[in-house]
Order: structure tokens, then C-alpha cells, then sequence
């Protein structure tokens, strides 16, 4: 029997929990009830794992999504925000993002939708609807993560025009 049939009727058991690791059970070609048992058993293991390690991707993914979405809105809060409050904001905020708020970027004053323009455009070209949202996201996590007075001081820097991007919604639904 080639390596190939062998494959399509052996049972396999994964071991040391490493995707790839595979035996053959004893008496699993040779089809007895036993062997076809595990094989099944064995199988439907194996549905687990996969769908364990593609939930996980998933996760993993969207994380990256996420420090992605932070880094896009931090970086461009960063650019609009003047004389130290950027680095005071940053100081408030787990460093693995706060760190996006220190980037050496000269300061410049806009309005709040070229403000969006440009996290559309460090997310690579997303839509701005779904960046409205991404920013209103981090906007809402910085509002509950720091302290009252350095939320006014970061808010006493941007219109009143900017004040929508504190507004959260909660989860956007799928449409």
C-alpha cells in the first residue's frame, strides 16, 4: 500500500500536542472495529485542534488588527496634539501603545475629518465609516484609561468638532 492510501486509511494519533506529529495505531489499515473506533475518535480530535489553531489565528489576527487600529489613531493624535501632551497621554497608557504617541512627528492643527483622513491612510485605505468607528474605539479606551485632568488637557487642544470621536456607540454590528 503506498504512502498515499496508507494516509487515506490509517488512523492517526498526534502526539507531543505539535501539528504534523502523526503515528499509525495498530491494526488501523487493516480495518477492524477497534482501529476504525480510534480512527474516528482520532479524527475528530484532530477537528478540534484545527478548529482550536483557527480560532486562535483568528485571535491572533484581530489583535494585530487592533495594535494596528491603536497605532494608526495614537500616531495621528500624536501629530495634532502640542507641547508636551502627547508624551503625558503616552505616560497614562500601556507602553506597548503608548509608545505610538511619542513618535518624533512635528505637531500640526486640523480638522477632525482631515484627522480621519489621515488614520484612513495609515490603515492602508480603509473605508471611513469602519474608521470613524476604529477611532471612536481608541478614543473611548483613552477616555476610561487616564486621569481626568490629562483627558481635559488633550481635549482643551482639539475643537469642539473632535468632541464626536468621544462619543462611543458600543460594538459595531455586522450588516
Amino acid at each position: 500500500m503506498n504512502a498515499l492510501l496508507l494516509s487515506k486509511h490509517a488512523a492517526l494519533r498526534f502526539g507531543g500536542g505539535r501539528r504534523g506529529e502523526a503515528e499509525v495505531l495498530p491494526g488501523a489499515a487493516c480495518g477492524d472495529a477497534a482501529a476504525r473506533g480510534a480512527r474516528q475518535e482520532t479524527l475528530l480530535d484532530q477537528e478540534r485542534l484545527d478548529d482550536v489553531l483557527d480560532r486562535a489565528a483568528l485571535l491572533a489576527d484581530r489583535r494585530r488588527q487592533g495594535i494596528h487600529t491603536d497605532r494608526s489613531t495614537l500616531e495621528t493624535l500624536g501629530e495634532r496634539l502640542f507641547g508636551g501632551a502627547s508624551g503625558n497621554l503616552a505616560s497614562q497608557l500601556p507602553q506597548e501603545i503608548g509608545i505610538f504617541l511619542t513618535e518624533p512627528i512635528p505637531s500640526e492643527a486640523y480638522g477632525v475629518n482631515e484627522f480621519i483622513q489621515r488614520v484612513s491612510a495609515r490603515e492602508g485605505g480603509t473605508d471611513i465609516p469602519a474608521v470613524w468607528f476604529h477611532v471612536r474605539a481608541v478614543f473611548s479606551v483613552i477616555r476610561d484609561a487616564v486621569s481626568p485632568g490629562t483627558l481635559r488637557h488633550v481635549r482643551d487642544q482639539l475643537p469642539s468638532e473632535y468632541n464626536q470621536l468621544f462619543e462611543w456607540e458600543g460594538r459595531r454590528t455586522a450588516a
